[in-house]
């Protein structure tokens, strides 16, 4: 394998992979970070390339996990591409970081993360050499593909018909089939299985959750797009919240069928999907200023934002959608 880590990451998070990257370049340990494989990515056929990366060039696969990662395209065929090799290991590849809460579609929840902050890029290096040493050649090293072994003079090099080499190659063929199985159902059918529970839960989950908005939240919504008309708006933020009374993968579905019914409206109203991004951030705090204990029912809303440019959030509207506890 040709590198240690790859890295994987959201544009918008580029200053933690770049932190992570120069830390993991000063303790020896091969990274591939785009910034430091300029020349080699120049003229290359991207996905043909980064897939090979992803899925047959690291030891380990490490991923920014926030609110911008899942809605990026490339960072999720690279996650796809990545969860396909997990799936052929027997240890763990994939390696997340979570920058914020944000549900990702179709990475479990299982999967052991560490959170930044209160980590940082040096203790997060420090977590990924003791990881390494675990492999048989120490980190920052090129690991080179077995060589075929001499056999003693008079005994002939070529495998036996149906010998161990065969076998070999038939187990490699059913990895490879497995393997390509394992990446068109992440493609194509996990996301949509997860996107559809979010928008419609099943009813013995909360039978009272209503699954659709009131005639005030409408109100609300067609407010916030006539604040919009004829603007020049880069992005759409629909942050869906509840309050803290529920368990937190409860509170972070409940926020997620919040803020996509939210945005179902926007586009039946007309607003572009592509501008449109959702997010939940389940129980955490709206207002952080607060420190009331307990939950409060203000807390049940999607906050949206129009924004005209997204690098500096410059903000052209904004709009609070309440709900209550049940819905």
């Amino acid at each position: 394998m040709s590198f240690d880590v790859a890295l994987s990451f959201a544009g918008e998070d580029r200053q933690h992979a770049r932190q992570l990257a120069n830390e993991l370049r000063a303790r020896n340990i091969s990274v591939f970070y785009d910034e430091h494989e300029q020349a080699t990515l120049w003229g290359k056929n991207l996905y043909t390339h980064l897939s090979n990366i992803y899925h047959n060039e690291a030891t380990y696969c490490v991923v920014f996990l926030s609110r911008h990662y899942a809605e990026k395209r490339w960072t999720n065929f690279e996650r796809e591409t990545s969860q396909a090799r997990a799936f052929s290991e027997n240890r763990e590849y994939l390696l997340p970081i979570r920058l914020d809460d944000t549900v990702i579609p179709g990475l479990l929840t299982t999967v052991a993360f560490v959170k930044w902050p209160p980590h940082n890029a040096s203790s997060i290096a420090e977590l990924l050499e003791a990881k390494l040493k675990t492999i048989r050649k120490p980190p920052g090293t090129i690991r080179e593909p077995p060589t075929t072994p001499t056999k003693p003079a008079g005994e002939s090099n070529q495998p036996s018909q149906g010998g161990e080499r065969g076998g070999e190659r038939k187990s490699r063929n059913i990895i490879f089939l497995l393997t390509a199985i394992a990446l068109i159902l992440s493609i194509y059918f996990v996301p949509k299985l997860i996107s559809r529970y979010a928008e419609h839960p099943p009813e013995s989950a909360n039978p009272e959750i209503r699954h659709d908005l009131t005639t005030e939240q409408k109100i609300a919504i067609d407010a916030f797009i006539a604040q919009i008309a004829n603007k020049q708006v880069a992005r759409i933020l629909v942050d869906g919240y509840t309050d803290s009374s529920r368990g937190r993968e409860f509170n972070l579905a409940i926020g997620m069928r919040r803020s996509y019914l939210v945005s179902n409206y926007l586009n039946l109203a007309g607003v572009q999907n592509d501008l449109v991004e959702t997010s939940s951030f389940g129980g955490e705090r709206v207002n952080n200023g607060d420190s009331t204990p307990g939950p409060r029912p203000e807390d049940n809303l999607v906050a949206i934002e129009a924004l005209a440019d997204v690098e500096s959030r410059r903000l052209i509207a904004r709009a609070t959608i309440r709900f209550s506890g049940n819905e």
